[in-house]
């Protein structure tokens, strides 16, 4: 600790001491604020663990079904596998 950061420690600290009630207000209402705060944190009991759902509807005059399935359709849904959802 250098002697600057010391001495305001030491300020501190002779400043609490001398007003203990003024302590006792500001840890208690700090106190009172954390409880505050976590009592209105959202609370999920059964989280969704679903994988997100979505249709993919693809469509070529041009190709066959089997084509459309192997070559756009089968790459297409196993590429945002990796994704995650934000909600």
């Amino acid at each position: 600790m250098t002697t600057e950061s010391s001495a305001l420690v030491e300020r501190l600290v002779r400043s609490a001491f001398a007003r203990p009630s003024l302590v006792v207000v500001l840890v208690s209402g700090a106190a009172l604020f954390g409880v505050v705060s976590f009592q209105a944190l959202p609370r999920d009991v059964f989280p969704d663990l679903a994988a997100p759902v979505f249709n993919l509807i693809v469509q070529n005059p041009a190709m066959s079904a089997e084509e459309l399935e192997t070559g756009i359709a089968i790459p297409l849904e196993t590429t945002p596998t990796g994704l995650q959802a934000r909600s």
